[in-house]
């Protein structure tokens, strides 16, 4: 899979350096920066953003650790979830097609005082293989 252009570019889509060092120590089991992470929001309403269905396009990275599955949209964070979190059961984790792993969530058991569903889309090489890597990582913690 071809890096997006604003990654090779900028470097947008690039696990930002303040989570390098953390992930690193966690021991990262699956991780590819550069890819194209699209984020759609439905019936969607918190404090900082609201919409009936919005959606954008992005450079994202995705990493799969020991401790938990964080997913960048350019620099920022678009999920960061341990795999000890009491909602973990609640989250959709899939491959949609053969270079598509959708993560999707009800925002209201992972953000307070929002309501509505998140779906991402992170466009990779192996989808299978961060499925495979997640559930590792999610048996071997419970």
């Amino acid at each position: 899979m071809t890096k997006t252009l604003f990654y090779r570019w900028f470097g947008f889509g690039r696990v930002p350096d303040s989570f390098r060092e953390r992930l690193d120590a966690e021991g990262v089991l699956c991780e590819e920066e550069g890819i194209r992470l699209a984020t759609n929001l439905r019936r969607f309403k918190g404090p900082w953003r609201f919409g009936v269905d919005k959606g954008s396009r992005r450079s994202g990275a995705l990493v799969v650790t020991s401790r938990r599955l964080v997913g960048f949209s350019r620099s920022r964070t678009a999920i960061n979830i341990p795999w000890e979190h009491p909602s973990l059961g609640k989250l959709r984790i899939e491959v949609e097609s053969p270079s598509v792993l959708l993560i999707a969530y009800e925002a209201q058991h992972f953000i307070p005082d929002t309501t509505g569903t998140i779906e991402l889309r992170f466009r990779l090489r192996d989808p299978a293989a961060f499925l495979a890597a997640i559930a590792t990582a999610r048996g071997a913690r419970n």
